[in-house]
C-alpha cells in the first residue's frame, strides 16, 4: 500500500495494519514452513494519541500449501512497545493473529481468520485492569 485516498470509516492508518488484501507474498511462490516479514509504522491521531508513531513487525508462515489452498499464520507485535501499559491501549487492536488463506489456483486472497486477545494489568495503576478481545472473520465472495 503507497496512498490511502479515502476511508470510509475510521482512520486511513489502520490501514496500514489491517491491509485491505490481509497478506503480502513473496515473490516466489512460498513453500510450507516459508516466513517472511512485514514492517509497518503506525501514528496515532487524536483522539487515540498526540501524534505518536509506532513500529509494527508481522510475520507469515506458511502452515499448508494443499488443495490449491494456501494456509499463512500472521502475527503482528510491536517492535518496541511503550513502557506506559496505558500507553498500549490504542495499540492492542492492531495485534492481529491468525490464519490468511489464498487461492493457489485462483490467484487470489480467500480469506482471514484473525483474532486479538489482550490483558493490561494495572494499565492504570494498582487495581486496574485493561481487557480487549475481537475476532474477525473474512471470505471472498465468487462473482
Amino acid at each position: 500500500m503507497v496512498e490511502v485516498k479515502e476511508t470510509k470509516g475510521g482512520s486511513a492508518a489502520r490501514l496500514h495494519a489491517e491491509l485491505p488484501f490481509r497478506m503480502i507474498l513473496p515473490d516466489a511462490a512460498p513453500a510450507i514452513g516459508t516466513a517472511w516479514d512485514r514492517a509497518f509504522t503506525t501514528k496515532l491521531d487524536p483522539p487515540l494519541g498526540t501524534g505518536e508513531s509506532y513500529e509494527f513487525l508481522q510475520k507469515f508462515t506458511v502452515a499448508a500449501n494443499a488443495d490449491g489452498l494456501l494456509s499463512a499464520s500472521v502475527e503482528t507485535a510491536l517492535k518496541d512497545p511503550p513502557k506506559a501499559l496505558a500507553e498500549r491501549v490504542p495499540l492492542v487492536p492492531m495485534l492481529w493473529t491468525g490464519n490468511v488463506y489464498f487461492n493457489t489456483r485462483a490467484g487470489q486472497y480467500h480469506a482471514a481468520r484473525l483474532k486479538v486477545k489482550a490483558s493490561l494489568p494495572n494499565y492504570q495503576g494498582e487495581g486496574t485492569k485493561f481487557e480487549y478481545e475481537s475476532i474477525y472473520s473474512e471470505d471472498a465472495v465468487e462473482q
